[in-house]
């Protein structure tokens, strides 16, 4: 095999990852299977929620990734993570007043991030005043970007009290 035939080769592998990268980079659920998914998960979304709350150090917990020092030992943290693997959510965040659990989406080193979940918002939370409400989270019913499908931003729909499915785009 020639040097031109192998790096044609090692080219084309290339161009297939990065394209197969960007694919599963945009795959979110629709509205109503992600409205479906937090009916029958609510148990478990609430007992999150109270996990969360009576920690003040948890701000944020991967079901994958236990940090290191005191939070790989901790058992609130991991008491989240457990719960996080069971309905098979990524991550959360605790920010004033909203605890966001994130199920699907990615990040992707060469593109958009796009995650989609459901936030547990209090009245006074800085989320509620900062993010943009919307009827749906779908692709073509959010405002586009200049530099990336949809404009940065945390969309927000109301499920129920407290309870909003969320989308959080970052580029």
């Amino acid at each position: 095999m020639s040097s031109v035939t192998k790096i044609g080769s090692v080219n084309l592998a290339l161009c297939v990852l990065l394209i197969g990268a960007g694919v599963g980079c945009a795959r979110l659920p629709s509205d109503e299977r992600a409205e479906a998914f937090f009916r029958v998960h609510r148990q478990e979304l609430d007992a999150l929620v109270v996990l969360v709350s009576r920690d003040p150090k948890l701000d944020f917990v991967s079901a994958d990734f236990v940090g290191y020092g005191s939070d790989a030992t901790d058992p609130a943290h991991l008491a989240c993570a457990k719960v996080l693997k069971q309905i098979g959510a990524k991550f959360l965040r605790r920010g004033e007043g909203a605890i966001e659990i994130y199920l699907w989406g990615t990040g992707c080193a060469m593109g958009h991030d796009s995650y989609k979940g459901y936030a547990f918002i209090t009245p006074e939370a800085r989320l509620l005043k900062c993010a943009t409400v919307v009827k749906s989270l779908q692709e073509k019913a959010l405002p586009k970007g200049k530099y990336a499908p949809i404009e940065d931003d945390s969309y927000i729909r109301l499920l129920d009290k407290g309870w909003y499915m969320i989308r959080w785009e970052c580029g």
